[in-house]
């Protein structure tokens, strides 16, 4: 025997649709809302544009940043993630990957970390960034990667450092 597919009406567009178009909701008889998801969303959308609505939604952010679950920040659970076993194993495969494609690159930093064991250069965390006077935490190989640039290098910090390798791509483009 067939089975049978149970419709209900939506009390907003007036349209009978089957039950999977409605979100669930126990409080109800059937166990459904009594408008369809399509129009539940318009109703929600129109809600939050209200003064009461972003007030509302920014308590709810507030309370889930308030909770334990909440209190965990992405840069944590990225952290939490490299120390296990998967985590690790994906960020080596990224080196990896990372230093098969930019070989040049790879071997400029090395000569510079070279350069800073060796007593050559300061650490670029004892410095000033060379953009914003921010203090330091990386290098940029201003002149290139060629060999005879490796140690032609200016401190940055992590903000500025992407900002000037977004501004070089968009110039090769």
């Amino acid at each position: 025997m067939a089975e049978q597919i149970i419709t209900k009406r939506c009390c907003t567009c007036k349209q009978i649709k089957p039950h999977t178009e409605f979100y669930q909701n126990k409080a109800r008889k059937d166990g459904h809302q009594e408008d369809c998801k399509v129009c539940h969303r318009k109703a929600d959308r129109k809600y939050r544009q209200t003064e009461t609505g972003k007030l509302n939604h920014r308590k709810g952010d507030r309370k889930y940043r308030q909770s334990e679950k909440g209190k965990i920040t992405i840069k944590e659970k990225d952290k939490r993630y490299k120390q296990r076993e998967n985590g690790k194993l994906v960020n080596w495969l990224a080196v990896k990957r990372f230093r098969a494609k930019h070989p040049e690159q790879t071997k400029a930093g090395r000569a510079v970390n070279h350069a800073i064991e060796a007593g050559k250069m300061a650490r670029p965390d004892t410095r000033l960034c060379h953009s914003c006077t921010k203090p330091a935490q990386e290098y940029h190989h201003w002149r290139g990667y060629d060999p005879e640039h490796y140690l032609d290098v200016v401190p940055v910090c992590k903000k500025c450092h992407k900002k000037i390798h977004s501004l070089l791509r968009s110039k090769k483009r």
